[in-house]
């Protein structure tokens, strides 16, 4: 898997948990401290998202980096 396709991968799945949560684009932009473009963009894999920024979006969004990266599958109540 290539740098483009991991970055889609995260980025599908922070959206869908997003959605999942009832959170806007803003929402998780002020958790980051960037503007909701960066979301959008980090959600359609055309900007890859600090570690930093994984693991506080992950925590904004109740489930792990590790969940959002896809190396583990989300867990009932949190499935996408």
């Amino acid at each position: 898997m290539d740098m483009s396709e991991l970055n889609s991968k995260i980025g599908s799945r922070i959206r869908a948990f997003r959605i999942l949560r009832g959170l806007s684009a803003d929402d998780l932009a002020e958790v980051i401290d960037v503007k909701k473009n960066s979301i959008t963009r980090i959600e359609a894999g055309r900007l890859a998202i600090t570690a930093a920024q994984l693991v506080l979006v992950a925590q904004k969004l109740s489930t792990t980096s590790s969940v959002l990266t896809g190396e583990q599958p989300a867990t009932e109540g949190g499935e996408v």
